[in-house]
């Protein structure tokens, strides 16, 4: 039986058995002047959680929905900011390794989407939440969902659950909670130290396509060629005929599987 411990003192959470979305509750608790850094807002359900590029996320009771507060310190631009997906998902994806008692059977797709066998898991939506005044914090939203116990059918891309991968599993939503919070707090530290570059090299272990041939789809374009890096900044090195080529801001898909 894993043991759930209380959170670490850094994160301040709120739960609610219902909601529309834990991203959208989180920036109302922030107008109503009770935003912090490491707010947590949970919830059993969302009637209208999203995920990236306005993509709706099927929330029924059973899986993971939350939302976090990450402050955002002075020095860093908005380029570091997008850095938090990174210390996230590798957070995210060591947590669930660590409770499934099965290492690196969780990787994750650039950037921070969580696969098992290339089926999607778990995804991750950043927000932005500027100060409305010079007084006020510079917030982060960092919406995380995780399908525990069941996942949508008919997706443009493959999905799973963790009870699908180990039918016998009894993690709780509150096991995972206090264990991605276990392996998150650590490397944010880390992170706001200035040393993405230690970041990086451990998402690295667990990136999904490195040296794969894959497919990235841009806003106006998609294009085709080999993932063979990340870089400092946390940008996609794809390789093909015309040379090394940043990405900054895509979809990756996997040619052989609609992932």
């Amino acid at each position: 039986m894993i043991s759930i411990t209380p959170l670490p003192p850094f994160f301040q959470l709120h739960h609610y058995p219902l909601v529309t979305s834990t991203n959208d509750l989180i920036r109302d608790l922030v107008k109503q002047g009770k935003g912090r850094d490491g707010l947590i807002v949970q919830a059993d359900q969302q009637t209208a959680g999203r995920g990236r590029r306005g993509r709706s996320w099927v929330s029924p009771i059973g899986n993971f929905y939350m939302s976090m507060l990450v402050e955002k310190i002075p020095k860093q631009s908005l380029q570091e900011v997008a850095q938090i997906g990174f210390v996230a998902s590798l957070s995210m994806a060591v947590a669930i390794n660590h409770l499934i008692g099965r290492p690196k059977t969780v990787q994750i797709k650039w950037p921070n989407d969580l696969l098992i066998d290339k089926r999607k898991c778990a995804g991750m939506l950043l927000e932005t939440l500027p100060p409305g005044n010079s007084t006020d914090p510079f917030f982060i939203i960092l919406g995380i969902g995780v399908n525990i116990t069941s996942f949508p059918e008919g997706l443009p891309y493959l999905a799973t659950s963790l009870k699908e991968v180990q039918e016998n599993s009894n993690i709780s939503i509150r096991q995972l909670l206090g264990q991605f919070c276990d392996d998150f707090l650590p490397r944010l530290k880390n992170w706001r130290a200035g040393n993405f570059v230690d970041i990086r090299k451990e998402w690295l272990e667990y990136a999904c396509g490195i040296s794969e041939d894959i497919l990235v789809h841009l806003p106006s374009e998609t294009i085709a060629g080999k993932f063979v890096d990340l870089n400092d900044q946390g940008q996609l090195l794809l390789e093909n005929a015309a040379g090394i080529r940043k990405i900054t801001v895509g979809d990756v898909f996997f040619p052989t599987r609609r992932v």
